[in-house]
């Protein structure tokens, strides 16, 4: 769930993060050094992209969109996006002033490759749920085809026996069917 809070936090964690990387840099300390405060950036960008697919994602659920208003988490999520897109500006600056711009789009590079692996590990996953609930579905129906069949069959053969034993019953009693008329409709058969 989305919480304002909690998404303020991790932008001002970011920028934190990016005043202690620029701190750093002016005393002389190596910005490749920083994997600390480089990795809570990150995560924290992290976390608000994700806050922002999911004001998206109750934005396009009727059911949801009634938590809060669209326009409120909208503009909160696009805020808080501006920031971080700024902060990684500085970051990304900080990197060229060390002559370490490469490095930089290199990282930005793999981690263009992680999101994406990522995404489609969740739609792999996606995928083989919805292949189960499928497989599922099609084995109910064929529990469901082969019960009709069943059902059909003894019908059919219930209808069978029953004319059958209609037709030997009037077989065995034809002829005392045929004296009862012969007796009551006696002017027929002389």
């Amino acid at each position: 769930m989305i919480d304002p809070v909690s998404i303020g936090l991790a932008v001002a964690g970011a920028k934190t993060a990016v005043n202690m990387i620029r701190e750093a840099i002016n005393v002389g300390h190596d910005i490749a050094s920083m994997t600390k405060e480089l990795g809570s950036f990150f995560t924290a960008q992290g976390e608000v992209e994700a806050a922002a697919k999911e004001a998206e994602a109750i934005r396009k659920d009727p059911k949801r969109n009634k938590e809060k208003s669209a326009t409120a988490i909208a503009m909160d999520c696009v805020l808080r996006a501006e920031e971080l897109r700024a902060a990684e500006q500085e970051l990304r600056d900080m990197f060229a002033l060390q002559g370490k711009l490469d490095m930089y789009k290199r990282m930005c590079g793999i981690r263009a490759n992680i999101i994406e692996s990522r995404q489609q590990e969740i739609r792999d996953q996606n995928k083989i749920e919805q292949q189960k609930v499928k497989k599922k579905e099609a084995r109910i129906n064929a529990i469901k085809d082969f019960f009709l069949s069943i059902f059909a069959a003894v019908v059919i053969y219930l209808l069978f026996v029953g004319c059958v034993y209609l037709a030997v019953t009037m077989v065995i009693y034809m002829h005392e069917i045929l004296s009862f008329f012969r007796h009551a409709f006696p002017e027929l058969y002389r």
